[in-house]
């Protein structure tokens, strides 16, 4: 009986660190209740990198969902819409199909482990492997190929456990790499051309069981810039089958302009890939076409959807912390980190009030910050939770989940570290500074440390 239960222990284990954290089936097993997604978005990068279920929830309170993957071939796509509807019955489902421009065996190993390491042993898993062609299939099937290289690959996240830990958002990965492109215009491509059998086999079996377990359907083509004419020809193939089923196919690639897509800007690369700032202009109007032709409830307040609000939450961090980082100014910093909730923040000053512009000591003040001396300040849930004088020396100590954040000043010298690493130093003899040290408790570890001098006008200095 002990021995079976060691061995238990040991095959949970071992499928922990078996899975490939963070992608497409991991957290929609792990943090997605039963029955709660209303819009499930399935697809490849595009999907993952181009629609921002987080967005939808903020916007709108749409409960939606990317359960996508690199490279989804259509046939991992109709295996991924089984393994879903398990569990779940949306109300729409938003199929991309980009991949049909792709040899069927192209990247061929590579593709199946992505897809479907992290599917769950089941008929269903043993039928997409022997559907994809896999001939390892038991490997494959009890996720031994990543063992070979997971020891390598150890990280924070791979044991993180935190509801929508890592950098995913309801599936949508956050990027703001900017990968300039010119694109080309396909507009007035009419010819059509064949995809695949393959792909077409899997593209309408997914249509057709949408359609027998009477769930909406809508195929997209997320805009891209490096789509050629001839590929253009195979996206008005898969139109023509979309008007076979009275199904909407919303090709992305012709609606640029109305988008409002700049691909100097809204691009990171990865053939096409959208950034954030491209990401939130696609969400927007493609939200906006299927609110006009479908209705969804709006999940916001809803204890259910606890997820969603986390989710939303992470995201809005992350991107502050982002804003952060690119600040210049003591001002705009301060504003930046003005009402922010989820983020602790020590500032530390070595001067007096005059030296700073009343502009600096108003956004100060409105958050309960009198800097009128060389002084500490430790802010945390927009609260002010400590504060002494460099004057009489002090010393602070403060446990944030798995860290320790300690400040200290012996008189010459205001030091603030983390788990024992000096982080922000500023002597009380040297030249007048702002020192700030960000920490997000949300995302864990520290968002940025901003140094700003009273001799170049508390521009911030790297």
């Amino acid at each position: 009986m002990l021995l079976f239960g060691v061995l238990a222990c040991c095959c949970v284990k071992y499928y922990k660190w078996a899975e490939n954290p963070r992608r497409a089936l991991y957290d929609f097993y792990r943090f997605v209740e039963k029955d709660t997604i209303d819009v499930l978005c399935i697809g490849s990068s595009h999907v993952y990198c181009g629609i921002n279920p987080v967005q939808m929830y903020d916007d709108y309170g749409i409960a939606a969902y990317n359960l996508a993957s690199g490279s989804q071939a259509l046939w991992y796509s109709y295996y991924y819409l089984k393994e879903a509807l398990k569990t779940q019955k949306p109300e729409l489902i938003v199929l991309d199909v980009y991949t049909i421009v792709t040899d069927d065996d192209a990247w061929f190993d590579e593709k199946i482990q992505m897809n479907l390491l992290n599917m769950k042993p089941s008929v269903n898993k043993w039928c997409a492997l022997k559907t994809a062609g896999e001939e390892n299939i038991l490997d494959v099937f009890w996720q031994l190929p990543i063992t070979h290289t997971i020891y390598s690959n150890f990280n924070k996240d791979t044991f993180d456990m935190r509801d929508g830990s890592g950098q995913y958002f309801l599936g949508y990965e956050y990027q703001t790499a900017v990968v300039q492109y010119d694109p080309i215009d396909v507009s007035g491509v009419t010819e059509c051309k064949e995809i695949s059998p393959k792909a077409e086999e899997y593209l309408r079996k997914s249509i057709e069981l949408c359609q027998k377990e009477g769930i909406e359907l809508v195929l997209t083509n997320t805009p891209w810039p490096c789509i050629t004419e001839d590929w253009q020809k195979m996206f008005n193939y898969v139109s023509n089958i979309a008007d076979e089923y009275g199904v909407e196919f919303i090709n992305g690639c012709l609606h640029g302009d109305e988008i409002g897509l700049d691909y100097s800007l809204d691009s990171c690369g990865g053939y096409g890939h959208l950034n954030y700032s491209g990401v939130k202009k696609y969400t927007a109007w493609l939200t906006e076409q299927l609110m006009e032709e479908y209705e969804f409830p709006d999940r916001r307040g809803d204890d259910d959807y606890h997820h969603w609000e986390l989710a939303s939450r992470r995201l809005r961090d992350v991107v502050k912390s982002d804003q952060l980082k690119a600040e210049q100014s003591l001002e705009g910093y301060l504003e930046c980190l003005a009402s922010d909730v989820d983020r602790t923040f020590i500032i530390i000053y070595n001067g007096r009030e005059t030296d700073l512009a009343y502009e600096i000591r108003e956004k100060l003040e409105k958050m309960g910050i009198i800097l009128d001396e060389a002084s500490i300040y430790v802010v945390r849930d927009g609260e002010v939770v400590y504060n002494a004088s460099a004057m009489e020396e002090y010393k602070y100590l403060l446990y944030v989940d798995e860290d320790v954040l300690y400040a200290v000043c012996d008189g010459a010298e205001q030091t603030v570290s983390l788990n024992r690493n000096n982080v922000v130093q500023l002597s009380n003899e040297g030249d007048i500074g702002v020192e700030i040290f960000s920490y997000n408790e949300l995302l864990g570890g520290y968002s940025d440390i901003g140094h700003f001098s009273f001799n170049n006008s508390f521009i911030r200095e790297y």
